[in-house]
């Protein structure tokens, strides 16, 4: 066996340590959804797909971009995905952005920050930030309040 095959064997060895649930799932299912996500699925396809994956996503689409009329791009920025996530018997409705970065840094100008935050405060919706590091295979999920405003633009 290669180098390659036996560190992509052990990477995986460590998936599944780190996320025994795994295994419980249907093996054609993981064997599908992993197929999905190797062929390159536009990003936020991928964030869904992971969302869903996890079993705590009941709803979950993709938002329009095309807002109208044309005059509240200048206040408000329509994020990429409606979703409500079940949690204790409850359940919680957000948008959600979606962005990948190569960096360490996730970098919004403020005028960004301020149009994705008044849309979600005009929906009375909470909004989450999901983060994909494509160099380090890594998606992070947070809370667009987290973000700490350094430039202004």
């Amino acid at each position: 066996m290669s180098d390659t095959k036996i560190r992509e064997a052990h990477a995986l060895y460590k998936i599944f340590e780190r996320n025994p649930r795994i295994l419980k799932s249907n093996p054609q299912e993981l064997i599908d959804k992993l197929e999905q996500l190797t062929k390159g699925l536009p990003l936020e396809n991928e964030f869904i797909s992971l969302a869903l994956w996890m079993k705590k996503c009941v709803l979950i689409h993709k938002l329009d971009q095309n807002q109208m009329p044309k005059w509240t791009k200048e206040y408000y920025q329509v994020p990429d995905v409606f979703a409500v996530f079940k949690y204790n018997d409850n359940l919680y409705p957000v948008l959600i952005e979606v962005k990948a970065y190569n960096t360490i840094k996730l970098i919004f100008t403020n005028n960004y920050y301020n149009k994705l935050l008044a849309y979600s405060r005009l929906n009375k919706l909470f909004l989450l930030i999901a983060w994909k590091i494509p160099s380090f295979g890594l998606w992070f999920l947070f809370s667009i309040e987290h973000l700490k405003i350094v430039n202004k633009d």
